[in-house]
């Protein structure tokens, strides 16, 4: 989608920074590949535009974004989110932008907080219910949230 949107707006993709098995929680600036790109002065100057398919992608969290997206004003680079239809240059723009980027900070704390929840039911459990074969035994003990209707004796 990121390269359909480039070709349509007749922008040239020079190269790309995917950052595998890296946390949505850690800063853009630190990410291993994505990092060097607003760091390094080679590599600050042979780009005008970071386009990502959608801005959790790039920065997870408002303190993340505004921090991107002040450095990008401060570098004279856009950010450009392929999929959602706002303008980051207007005051709006960037509300939105915020709005989306807490929301995906809500969906990180929840995702920890769940995993979290779930290291201490099975430390609790003791060791045998940390293997998976004790899960598929005790069926039971893992709750998604599906509920059986009461019988209707």
């Amino acid at each position: 989608m990121t390269c359909s949107w480039a070709k349509a707006n007749g922008h040239e993709v020079i190269d790309w920074a995917i950052d595998t098995d890296v946390s949505r929680s850690v800063d853009p600036f630190n990410a291993p590949e994505l990092g060097p790109w607003f760091s390094k002065p080679e590599k600050v100057h042979a780009w005008d535009i970071v386009a990502t398919w959608k801005l959790d992608r790039l920065a997870t969290g408002s303190i993340y974004l505004n921090k991107v997206m002040s450095w990008c004003f401060e570098n004279e680079k856009d950010l450009v989110s392929v999929t959602e239809d706002f303008d980051l240059s207007t005051w709006f723009g960037r509300m939105v932008a915020n709005v989306i980027a807490g929301v995906a900070e809500g969906e990180v704390e929840a995702i920890m907080e769940r995993t979290r929840d779930s290291q201490r039911a099975l430390r609790r459990l003791g060791p045998l219910a940390r293997r998976s074969r004790a899960l598929r035994k005790f069926p039971g003990q893992v709750k998604r949230g599906v509920f059986r209707r009461r019988s209707r004796s």
